[in-house]
């Protein structure tokens, strides 16, 4: 990784944000809990099921975006793409696909953070789908 690219990820503090601790140890993350929170969902969306289906499907087509965009990034572009997506995914529940753009924006020159992230896209497009589907 070049010195120049490494600066650009440095937090205001002058401390590396690579220094911090993995962002799914951070928030608890449990690989076996779901992909989206569906109690957060149905309060987000003041139990409307019509908004949660809209939200949802907005999600899927995002990630669904990030996903084919993903591959041809720089590690800057990662960033971005990481921290939009991670606002994203907060708001309606998708906390460990949050956790993971993260990683990702906190580390985008790191191969573990770069898998997490797509993995996590994976799985909560693909549960996004299903409820788009299933309301």
């Amino acid at each position: 990784m070049a010195k120049a690219s490494k600066k650009a990820v440095v937090e205001a503090s002058g401390r590396s944000v690579a220094d911090r601790p993995h962002p799914m140890e951070l928030l608890s993350i449990d690989a076996s809990s779901s992909p989206i929170d569906l109690a957060h969902l149905r309060e987000q969306t003041c139990g409307d099921a019509g908004l949660a289906r809209e939200v949802i499907v907005m999600l899927a087509d995002q990630i669904a975006m990030a996903e084919r965009q993903l591959p041809s990034l720089s590690p800057e572009g990662r960033v971005r793409l990481a921290h939009g997506l991670k606002g994203a995914a907060r708001n309606i529940g998708a906390f460990r696909l949050a956790a993971a753009a993260d990683w990702m924006e906190a580390r985008p020159f790191e191969a573990d953070a770069l898998a997490a992230f797509v993995g996590e896209m994976d799985l909560a497009r693909q549960m996004a789908v299903e409820l788009s589907r299933s309301s």
